[in-house]
């Protein structure tokens, strides 16, 4: 399913946008959130790990109706979440831009939080709650425990919802405050498997002076989310595995390169910006302060997608840029993008400040904003800013793809709105380090796959204490596999296929995995009938079992 970005340019649309919804990439009122699996569960402590990276950003751009006023500015009252879930729990985090904190009042729903609203069934209840799974969630700043999370049914009868095992942590911000929530999946009547739609809202409150003044929202500005769960978005399970490392997936057809997102991109999961770049070699810049240097949540901001095939990179970005200024100053600090790349993931570490680190597989290539397409890289101006597809050869990034290929890995918008001012600051995927023009070792990493599918883990209850590599089944097999092994402790695991000749054809597994037993799927469509090997290889410990394909 495509997904897109959308918000409000000003108040006079807003009746318009309700119908809508801002995630990555522009929603209409039949789109679905897709929500990834998580790679590992996160510990719940309010600081966003960068497991969160590879979790898309939604923008929460509509003002709830009912409140009084309009926030003094995008640091008074603005939010985004990131949402994941694993055979056990659902997973947010939730970054709330607030000035003004933790104003107590006597009524919950007027104090400083956040509300969640869950509709396990997506039954788009009308007149009221179902009173079977339709439930709303309310944590304030205050709260610290489980049994202090308000949960609401509207006004039909309450059904067996238990919150014990709720976990949840807020973090005060520079900006205001982050909050970070596990919340069982069978106690909201979820299950866990790819595919299932459920309806999901979610709400901040406001308070500076003693009653809520303002609050935003998801997906529709209407104050009846309490009562009426038709006024609930959907959300999706994604069999997208989410995590420190990017998965870029394989195209299985060449995109059009021209500034226009086809369905080649359906394929592809979205990344969101995730940091500012604040710091240069390691220490704080003082150049690049976010409140001078950002206006709103729709500047300097940005999603992407990333494919690969046998003849070039594709990325793709939407932009959400308040102007457009390309005019004077240096190509870097012109509205543009970079994108960097390390061949062999080698992550070389600058040695001496200064001093270039980079090697032979080390690239930062940059696409300056341009009405005049090229062959290879394509600009489109939007309501929002603009969009920019390209496309690398190989021959220009120094190396030859293939799946299971781990790169280096990094995007950076720079964003330029006063010529005078030049470029007004950065916005990345990864690092948050000016010094990644020097540095290879800021870059982040993403991994080239042939489908987007997870790594399941196997909710049977057992007890792990030793590494275990299962025979694969069914074996023999065409053209598909599942295996299975088991990991005793948090380990580094990496799971690859081979030929008879020693020649690695797959990677399914690189990545931290703790306690549990795991089963993942082999595709081996493109390879010819015969004797493959697959090898677990914790660090501590290798093991090996053969299997055979049979066309």
């Amino acid at each position: 399913m495509k997904r897109t970005t959308i918000g409000f340019i000003a108040t006079i649309f807003l009746v318009v946008f309700c119908f809508f919804n801002t995630a990555s990439a522009t929603m209409t009122a039949d789109s679905t959130l897709l929500v990834p699996k998580a790679e590992i569960a996160p510990v719940i402590d309010g600081e966003m790990d960068e497991m969160w990276y590879g979790v898309t950003r939604t923008i929460m751009t509509l003002p709830l109706a009912t409140t009084p006023n309009e926030p003094d500015d995008w640091f008074d009252n603005w939010g985004n979440f990131r949402m994941m879930y694993d055979a056990d729990n659902i997973y947010l985090f939730i970054e709330i831009y607030d000035e003004v904190i933790a104003f107590d009042s006597e009524t919950t729903y007027e104090q400083d939080g956040v509300e969640l609203y869950f509709d396990a069934d997506n039954s788009k209840t009308q007149d009221n709650f179902d009173g079977v799974d339709d439930i709303q969630l309310r944590f304030n700043t205050q709260w610290t425990t489980a049994d202090e999370v308000e949960t609401g049914f509207g006004s039909a009868t309450a059904w067996e919802f238990v919150k014990d095992d709720i976990v949840y942590a807020f973090v005060l911000t520079e900006f205001g405050f982050d909050l970070e929530v596990s919340i069982p999946i069978g106690e909201l009547l979820i299950e866990p498997e790819a595919g299932w739609d459920f309806g999901f809202e979610i709400q901040t409150n406001d308070n500076d002076e003693g009653a809520r003044e303002n609050g935003w929202r998801w997906w529709r500005m209407s104050n009846d989310s309490w009562r009426w769960a038709h006024l609930f978005g959907t959300a999706q399970l994604d069999e997208y595995l989410a995590g420190e490392i990017m998965r870029v997936v394989k195209a299985t057809a060449a995109p059009v390169i021209d500034g226009v997102m086809d369905e080649a991109w359906d394929r592809s999961p979205d990344f969101s910006s995730n940091v500012y770049v604040t710091q240069n070699n390691g220490e704080p810049d003082e150049n690049w302060d976010i409140y001078d240097k950002v206006d709103d949540w729709n500047d300097m901001d940005f999603d992407f997608r990333a494919m690969w095939d046998d003849d070039y990179f594709y990325f793709f970005a939407n932009v959400r840029d308040d102007m457009i200024s390309v005019e004077a100053g240096a190509d870097h600090e012109k509205d543009s993008f970079e994108l960097y790349f390390d061949g062999d993931n080698s992550k070389n570490e600058v040695v001496e400040a200064g001093v270039s680190a980079y090697d032979d597989n080390d690239k930062q290539l940059r696409a300056i904003y341009t009405d005049t397409p090229t062959e290879n890289i394509a600009f489109a101006a939007t309501d929002l800013g603009w969009d920019i597809e390209w496309r690398i050869s190989y021959d220009e990034l120094g190396w030859t793809p293939e799946a299971g290929f781990d790169i280096g890995f990094d995007v950076q918008l720079n964003d330029q709105d006063d010529p005078a001012d030049l470029r007004s600051g950065m916005a990345r995927w990864w690092s948050n380090d000016n010094y990644s023009w020097l540095d290879p070792s800021l870059f982040g990493n993403a991994l080239l796959v042939l489908e987007p599918s997870a790594v399941e883990k196997q909710n049977n209850g057992a007890i792990v204490t030793d590494y275990q590599l299962a025979q694969n089944y069914p074996n023999p097999f065409n053209p598909t596999t599942n295996i299975e092994y088991a990991v005793p402790t948090t380990s580094n695991v990496k799971l690859t296929v081979f030929d008879m000749l020693g020649k690695e054809v797959a990677t399914l597994v690189n990545q931290t995995q703790a306690n549990g037993v795991y089963r993942v799927a082999f595709d081996a469509s493109n390879l010819p009938s015969g004797v493959y090997f697959y090898k677990l290889d914790t660090g501590s410990q290798v093991l090996t079992q053969k299997m055979m394909l049979v066309k």
